[in-house]
């Protein structure tokens, strides 16, 4: 995979998505998109539902919508989805 290669991964806010994102960029990769759905990107003075932070692109997208998801993808081509596997409140739930 090139390192411009477009990445998708779920729940970029989240610890696991965002530990993803990290090693994605530590690797070098720099067309990265992740979604958010109630935890907000860390960046300032962004309102837009479109918010961007160095080589990641958050979108408002929530995952529990199929359509939205559906339409989501249908118009946006990726060569990698990282979809984590977690609960909503995180590894701490596990314990």
């Amino acid at each position: 995979m090139n390192l411009d290669s477009k990445i998708f991964v779920a729940g970029g806010t989240g610890l696991v998505g965002s530990a993803i994102i990290k090693n994605l960029q530590e690797k070098g990769y720099t067309n990265i998109v992740a979604n958010y759905h109630n935890k907000q990107p860390i960046v300032a003075h962004n309102t837009s539902h479109l918010a961007q932070t160095n080589s990641v692109h958050y979108i408002k997208l929530d995952l529990l919508d199929s359509n939205a998801v559906a339409d989501f993808f249908e118009q946006e081509k990726y060569l990698s989805k990282e979809l984590p596997a977690t609960d909503e409140r995180g590894v701490s739930a596990d314990q």
